[in-house]
């Protein structure tokens, strides 16, 4: 507890912890002192620099002191009534509570995503040679029942590394269609038309694609084309396949 005085008057209080200046900014409306009293921890003077950064501790005693002058004196008369009013409130603490918020859990992640492997080849590879790449669906994208946003898919070229060996060209028109097999605007710009592809290369290694709403997705090669190195003895059939990967996040 703190002793605080103004003149006669005294008030016992918890302050322990606040600094002399958070005190007088308390009590100096109730009190009636101005910004010019003197403040005095356990009767040494404070300096108003240093208020801020001088706590008080459990014992103390704290007191302001005013110069005398005519204008003090008029409020003399006001002080007492005043400090009958208020004394209650000089008490310093915390008056606190706690509430839940209500959060469920879904048993499952906001969307689930499926690779397809084609039935037959999308294209063969010949040395030295520029060649087409057949259609294929490759993902099947379907969003939690009561997933409320919008995704973005990600498809990567993940054998880039053994590719080059085969290609030295390599181009992927990637598009999305929904539910209905209708085009995705992917590329956010109010139209679906033609220009809803993204390019997958050996160059930029990935894609993103933007899948508005809560619709199930299918992304899906729409063609491409390739241009192949001399043929070597090197070459091994199964390392020629491109390996596609994709994840789904949250936009």
């Amino acid at each position: 507890m703190i002793d605080v005085r103004y003149r006669e008057r005294h008030v016992i209080a918890d302050l322990a912890g606040l600094s002399v200046a958070e005190v007088r900014q308390q009590f100096r409306e109730v009190c009636g002192f101005t910004d010019k009293a003197v403040a005095k921890l356990n009767g040494k003077k404070i300096k108003a620099s240093l208020e801020a950064e001088t706590l008080l501790s459990d014992g103390d005693e704290l007191s302001f002191t005013e110069v005398r002058s005519i204008a003090s004196l008029v409020m003399i008369v006001a002080l007492p009534l005043a400090l009958a009013l208020t004394y209650v409130a000089f008490a310093y603490g915390f008056v606190n509570n706690t509430t839940t918020l209500t959060i469920n859990s879904v048993d499952s992640n906001f969307a689930s995503i499926t690779g397809n492997t084609p039935a037959k080849s999308v294209t063969k590879v010949f040395g030295s040679f520029k060649g087409a790449i057949g259609a294929s669906d490759l993902f099947y994208i379907e969003p939690a029942a009561d997933f409320p946003g919008d995704l973005i898919a990600t498809v990567s070229l993940v054998n880039v590394d053994k590719l080059v060996k085969y290609y030295r060209v390599m181009t992927l028109l990637i598009e999305a269609r929904d539910s209905s097999d209708n085009l995705v605007d992917i590329n956010l710009d109010s139209y679906k038309n033609d220009k809803d592809y993204t390019l997958l290369t050996l160059s930029n290694g990935a894609v993103e694609l933007y899948l508005s709403g809560s619709d199930n997705y299918s992304i899906k090669l729409k063609s491409g084309y390739y241009v192949s190195h001399i043929y070597s003895s090197s070459w091994s059939s199964g390392e020629t396949s491109p390996i596609i990967y994709s994840d789904i996040s949250q936009r």
